[in-house]
């Protein structure tokens, strides 16, 4: 068991250090605490991570120049996704795709169906009816060149 000591590190980084903040400043924006810089995390993260986070947030919409929460970013933030999924499924109607978003969405991200029907107070046997429409429709769509997502 030496062997452990030796290539294992003493500590784990934190979370908050190796990942994308995206979805951490958009909910602390969304609970009006908007000084992250000084905002008492357990680990603080860099100022370049907060810093990229507002600029993506920004570029796709879910904060304005000033750094306020947008009304698209009060939607995108009520959504258990990253900013990014969560903006694909604000836009997908009006680009006609919302099945094939939430199709990826669930394919990417189980949990986020759970959720939904946890909230709809669905029964499994019919929690387990949806999700396998929606993957026979994928696995259909996949044998067609193209027509996994409509763009």
């Amino acid at each position: 068991m030496d062997f452990l000591n030796q290539d294992l590190q003493a500590q784990a980084y934190p979370e908050i250090l190796r990942s994308n903040l995206g979805a951490v400043v958009l909910q602390l924006k969304r609970l009006g605490i908007d000084d992250m810089v000084h905002f008492d995390f357990m680990d603080p993260p860099a100022p370049e991570s907060l810093m990229r986070a507002l600029e993506m947030l920004n570029y796709i919409g879910a904060l304005d120049d000033e750094g306020n929460l947008t009304e698209e970013g009060k939607m995108m933030a009520g959504f258990p996704l990253h900013p990014q999924l969560a903006k694909m499924l604000t836009v997908s109607p009006k680009y006609k795709c919302s099945n094939e978003v939430l199709s990826y969405v669930h394919l990417t991200h189980p949990s986020f169906y759970n959720l939904i029907f946890s909230l709809l107070g669905l029964s499994p046997c019919y929690q387990h009816q949806i999700v396998s429409s929606v993957l026979k429709r994928h696995r259909r769509s996949q044998m067609k060149p193209g027509a996994v997502f409509n763009i």
